[in-house]
């Protein structure tokens, strides 16, 4: 090319080297990792300085860097595995704490629920006792009413004519209206005799019980029924059982006995009251 085509330029210059020996010419290029790049970009006079300065190394030296090299490379590449490992166990621990707080957040909100569904259970029991008490009450209130309008008739005294052996029983039963209706009214009166062992034993009591039953079973007959007004004061109805009377059959009427006189039998009246106020009794 001649001197005046020439220049100095950076080249790249790959050297073989012979493992088969300690020490070779090369090992020149090898000092410090310099390449021909590096000592082309430099005057020749500073080139020829390093070159003469270079020391030969040999390939032990080189074997050496390169395994001291690959050393630090995967001591790197652990470093790095290991700061990998270490932020995944970091993301996998937050994500962990993020999951227990949720289940306790979730935990809590059931606990919340079921303590709001007890408490709407309880106030729903109690709104139903209120309404209970309430209907009850003014059940009650209108029951009053009714009680507090109605008629209300039975007897109020009683006397019996002086016994006299074989004689017709004469018995006065008074009666009044104690409401504020007036009401249509049927009454009877029936006496019996009991001995006082026939009373003693019960057999009166079971006889005035069946008669009871009787009487309350009983319908409103309104051909006979008499007009009971409210009474008041020394005011009274009454109903009357004569023995004497013609009207009464033979069979039922009643003489008085010598045990009634002397106290050894007991004389019962069966009496029965049926009438109607604001409500069918």
């Amino acid at each position: 090319m001649g001197k005046t085509k020439a220049k100095e330029g950076p080249i790249t210059v790959w050297i073989y080297i012979n493992t088969g020996k300690e020490v070779g010419d090369v090992g020149l290029a090898l000092h410090h990792w310099l390449s021909i790049d590096n000592l082309m970009q430099i005057s020749p006079l500073r080139r020829k300085l390093a070159l003469l300065n270079s020391k030969p190394i040999g390939i032990t030296e080189v074997r050496d860097q390169i395994a001291y090299q690959a050393l630090w490379t995967s001591r790197f590449s652990a470093s790095v595995s290991l700061i990998a490992v270490l932020l995944s166990a970091v993301v996998a621990f937050v994500a962990i704490s993020s999951l227990r707080l949720n289940s306790i957040t979730a935990d809590q909100a059931r606990r919340s629920a079921q303590s709001q569904i007890n408490a709407n259970a309880r106030l729903a029991d109690a709104a139903a006792r209120q309404a209970e008490a309430s209907v009850a009450a003014a059940k009650t209130s209108q029951d009053n009413l009714i009680a507090s309008q109605r008629a209300w008739v039975g007897p109020t005294d009683a006397n019996i004519t002086a016994p006299d052996a074989f004689k017709p029983l004469q018995v006065t039963v008074l009666f009044g209206n104690s409401g504020r209706q007036p009401a249509p009214t049927v009454t009877s009166i029936t006496p019996k005799i009991f001995s006082l062992d026939e009373w003693n034993s019960g057999t009166g009591v079971q006889d005035i019980e069946k008669w009871r039953t009787e009487c309350l079973q009983s319908p409103m007959n309104d051909q006979i029924a008499r007009i009971t007004f409210p009474t008041t004061g020394f005011t009274n109805f009454f109903i009357r059982y004569d023995g004497t009377q013609q009207s009464i059959r033979d069979v039922q009427k009643l003489s008085v006995s010598p045990e009634v006189v002397i106290g050894k039998a007991i004389v019962a009246l069966k009496g029965c009251f049926v009438y109607v106020g604001q409500a069918a009794d």
